[in-house]
């Protein structure tokens, strides 16, 4: 199957992807480490508030609407902001003729991309000369399951500088795996395997670097404001 799009750039290729309840461009981000759909969530509550009708066909497919924190960090400082958050459960997905099923999908801030989940079980080919991407799925079935596969349900957003028990606090949801093993709101997340988490950096370094080039489970240690430890592994 072949993706086409009227603007193509190679730095940033886009793809027209099906949803139940609408037909999306998004980016297609091979960096997106373990991610396989993310839609903007401010394009979800264009749409919900603006039609009706579509807004209901969104709420069929939605299995979780809840608040989050925003985080990031930067030249300028940092800056933390509460924000929507929901999670459909899509019985099909399509993009380029490849029909994906059973996906669990997120929203996200202002980023709506196609990750690199999507590269576990297909190849990309992005073929600048020709304008156009190739998805090919690894079994050859244009039929590719994919499950819950990521339902840990905890972000992460740094805490106040004033704060003297830690630097980065959890956000956790009601429905994932991180909530089921005992991490709540608040809890600091103060080791990734044997590394001490003393500042945002560390934390980035880890999460993407190590877990680029390293298929085992990372193991989590947190520490809630009580002082109970708590570590899960993904």
């Amino acid at each position: 199957p072949t993706l086409k799009y009227k603007r193509y750039h190679k730095t940033n290729p886009q793809v027209w992807v099906n949803f139940p309840f609408h037909r999306i461009k998004l980016l297609f981000d091979s960096g997106a480490i373990g991610g396989d759909f993310d839609l903007p969530e401010y394009i979800m509550s264009i749409w919900a508030n603006n039609y009706p009708e579509l807004g209901q066909k969104m709420d069929e497919y939605t299995v979780l609407k809840d608040t989050t924190v925003y985080n990031s960090a930067g030249l300028f400082g940092r800056l933390n902001d509460t924000v929507p958050y929901r999670v459909f459960h899509c019985p099909e997905v399509e993009m380029g003729g490849i029909t994906f099923t059973d996906v669990w999908v997120s929203t996200d801030n202002r980023t709506g991309k196609v990750g690199s989940a999507i590269l576990k079980k297909n190849s990309l080919i992005i073929d600048g000369h020709k304008r156009k991407l190739v998805l090919l799925p690894h079994d050859g079935n244009t039929v590719q399951y994919y499950g819950n596969e990521d339902k840990r349900g905890v972000k992460f957003l740094l805490a106040d500088k004033n704060d003297t028990l830690g630097v980065i606090k959890a956000v956790v949801r009601k429905d994932g795996d991180a909530y089921r093993k005992g991490i709540r709101n608040d809890d600091y997340l103060i080791r990734i395997n044997d590394v001490e988490i003393t500042d945002y950096c560390t934390y980035l370094n880890l999460k993407n670097n190590v877990r680029a080039n390293n298929d085992s489970p990372l193991r989590y240690v947190f520490r809630s404001p009580e002082g109970e430890i708590k570590e899960m592994e993904w």
